[in-house]
């Protein structure tokens, strides 16, 4: 089987087709909220991610310096900061943790692919 190289502008189409459809529930599912954490997790270079849904926060712990981590040693305590941000509409705060650019295409493809989205075709409620 092939493997297509999806065009940055198909992956911001179904990334945020997928956002809307995971933004549009009252009580988002699960499978939702580890998308949510996903995206959060790329773009703050966060290993930490919790997102309380009814107070409009996210807390994070985010990786100063990933540099200090060595797994040949076995050290891999970073260096971390504890955050929390506070966003007004989910859909436009997810959104705009997308970064489409050649290191972090693949990562958007596999998440989409984990979710069996297809770049081509609409995603309905």
């Amino acid at each position: 089987m092939k493997k297509e190289r999806l065009e940055p502008q198909k992956l911001r189409v179904a990334l945020k087709a997928l956002i809307d459809k995971s933004c549009s529930q009252p009580k988002i599912p699960n499978r939702f909220q580890a998308f949510h954490i996903a995206l959060v997790k790329r773009n703050f270079n966060a290993i930490e991610v919790s997102i309380d849904y009814h107070r409009k926060r996210v807390y994070m712990d985010i990786v100063l310096d990933d540099h200090e981590s060595d797994v040949d040693t076995g050290t891999l305590m970073v260096p971390t900061f504890r955050t929390n941000l506070l966003y007004r509409d989910l859909n436009e705060f997810l959104n705009s943790c997308i970064e489409l650019d050649f290191e972090n295409s693949p990562f958007y493809a596999k998440l989409l692919h984990s979710f069996s989205i297809k770049t081509e075709e609409h995603i309905s409620c």
